[in-house]
């Protein structure tokens, strides 16, 4: 019988939210798997309606993001589709995302766009650098560069 014990998997719900640099994302929900003996080491929270989790105290959003300059900028670019509250890029392709990312550069006099973007989208900022290359040599680039030039313009 003991055996049998230690070779079921046992499956843990975790549930609550997240917040991170004004976006909240409620209801999600963290699943473990268990297999045998194994020990974790977390407490599971059996309700949903459990408080969300505290936000950040602080994160190293990098100044530059944080001007009037880019909340304004921020500003047309969410309600252009480009971009959500949370600078993260909605439908961009690898390339899109790396020219964007250089263009935000330079409009926010970033110095390290690669690795301030890329951990804002969950990328690797080498990644992302081979994207905008990538997407410097390919004809579609120019009219998604004079899209986000003209929204960043109004």
């Amino acid at each position: 019988m003991e055996d049998n014990k230690q070779q079921q998997t046992e499956v843990k719900n975790f549930y609550g939210g997240i917040y991170f640099d004004r976006c909240q994302m409620t209801d999600i929900k963290f699943q473990t798997i268990v297999q045998g003996d194994m020990h974790v080491e977390a407490e599971e929270d059996e309700g949903r309606d459990a408080a969300l989790a505290t936000p950040q105290e602080e994160y190293d959003m990098p100044p530059q993001l944080q001007t009037q300059e880019a909340e304004a900028l921020l500003k047309k670019l969410t309600a252009a589709g480009i971009v959500d509250e949370c600078w993260r890029p909605l439908g961009l392709s690898g390339s899109e995302k790396g020219v964007l990312a250089s263009l935000l550069a330079d409009r926010l006099h970033l110095s390290t766009p690669w690795q301030t973007f890329g951990r804002l989208w969950n990328m690797k900022s080498a990644t992302l650098r081979t994207a905008y290359n990538q997407g410097m040599g390919q004809r579609k680039t120019t009219a998604f560069m004079d899209r986000v030039k003209r929204v960043m313009e109004e």
